[in-house]
């Protein structure tokens, strides 16, 4: 088996995968104009759990837009080594718990703007 039997799967895959490279090659696939980055098409929106940060970037600086949800994300993932209360009841959190309220609205409230944001 393993001489024979593989070396004929072998060399098929091989002259399979040349034959596709020279078309690949050779023949490119042509579809259509090449896609600028920078301009996105009119009444594109991203899907409904990145609406928030769409909306973000349409009401601050690029930057800020930019740099802001990087730097929430590092908050949420020191979060736990600067708070240090050993209480676990979010009524005995106040500062906390108003925090990550404070944040939801917003998040909520920008995911609406998003979404009907043109």
């Amino acid at each position: 088996f393993f001489p024979h039997h593989f070396l004929g799967e072998a060399s098929m895959m091989y002259i399979i995968l040349g034959v596709i490279l020279f078309l690949c090659v050779y023949f490119p696939a042509e579809l259509g104009p090449r896609a600028n980055p920078l301009s996105a098409p009119v009444g594109v929106k991203p899907e409904w759990y990145f609406l928030f940060l769409f909306a973000f970037l349409h009401y601050v600086p690029l930057y800020v837009g930019i740099f802001t949800p990087g730097l929430g994300i590092l908050l949420l993932i020191i979060l736990p080594f600067i708070d240090r209360n050993p209480e676990k009841h979010p009524f005995k959190r106040p500062i906390v718990m108003s925090i990550g309220i404070l944040i939801m609205i917003a998040i909520v409230t920008l995911t609406i703007l998003g979404h009907y944001a043109e």
